[in-house]
Order: structure tokens, then sequence, then C-alpha cells
């Protein structure tokens, strides 16, 4: 059996880690999903689906109620999601537990690009992992450098 080294490197998720943006991401989408499909209880279909990449959850959802997306109205919806998202406060006591922690500090997400880099720079990452094209987050096709990394997720990763 093999010794466990001890990490060298901090790596997290952004969205429900870092920032609270999947609250402010869910209360849009019932919103607006629910403007269009008002005899339609969006949040047991919605929350579920929570996490993934905006284009699965709508194409979901939009299965569920026997409806359909155009590419231009999840373009829309992606945009307004994104703006609200990059407002979304930081999770509670991150910041106090990430003073705590003295390992550099890495993210790696799904989420938007712009979104991720603002959240990292809030939390002093040091380094930042592009997003995967993966609609599950998986570490596994990633680089990541050093191997011996703690990881700092609110689901477990797909390996």
């Amino acid at each position: 059996m093999s010794k466990l080294l001890a990490p060298t490197h901090m790596i997290c998720d952004c969205d429900g880690v870092l920032v609270d943006s999947e609250s402010v991401a869910a209360a849009l989408l019932i919103a607006e999903l629910g403007r269009r499909w008002p005899a339609v209880d969006i949040a047991p279909i919605l929350f579920p689906l929570l996490g993934q990449r905006i284009e699965v959850v709508l194409h979901t959802v939009a299965k569920q109620v026997g409806d359909s997306f155009e590419t231009h109205e999840i373009e829309a919806l992606r945009q307004r999601l994104e703006h609200a998202c990059a407002l979304a406060p930081m999770v509670d006591g991150v910041d106090k537990a990430f003073a705590r922690i003295s390992l550099p500090k890495a993210c790696a997400s799904n989420s938007d690009t712009a979104h991720v880099a603002m959240s990292c720079v809030d939390f002093s990452t040091t380094v930042y992992i592009a997003p995967t094209a993966s609609p599950t987050l998986s570490l596994r096709p990633m680089f990541i450098w050093p191997p011996r990394a703690a990881l700092a997720w609110r689901q477990p990763a797909v390996w």
C-alpha cells in the first residue's frame, strides 16, 4: 500500500464553494421558467439539475415538461444568468476558512470563465484551471500540477 502524501495545493469548485451563485441562478431560473410554464412547479425539476451547464439544465427541464428551447433562447438566458451570478455573494465563512489554509489555492469549474476568474481574484487563488467542456465536471481529463492537492468540492468529482 502506498503512503499518503501531504497535499501541496487546494483545488476547489467555484459555485457553491466560493460563491453562492447557485441560489442566485435558481431564483432567476424559477422566475424565468415560471413565466414560460406558469402551470408547472419548476423548483422540483430544477433543483436536482443545479450545478450542471445551463444547456443541460434547460434541455432537461424542457424535455420533462414536453417543450424545447431554441439556441437563441438558451443564449439569452445564459447572458442573464452570467450577469446575475457575477453579483453573487461569497459563501458564508469561506473567506475565514481560506485564510486559515496556507496551501496555494486553485479553482476548477465548469462555469463561465469570467465569473470564475473574478471569484479566483476575490479569494486570492493562485491558479485558475479553465472550465471543462463536460456537462458534469470531471477532473480526470484536466492537467493538475502538482499531483498532490486537497479538494474542496461541493459534490464528488466524477472519476
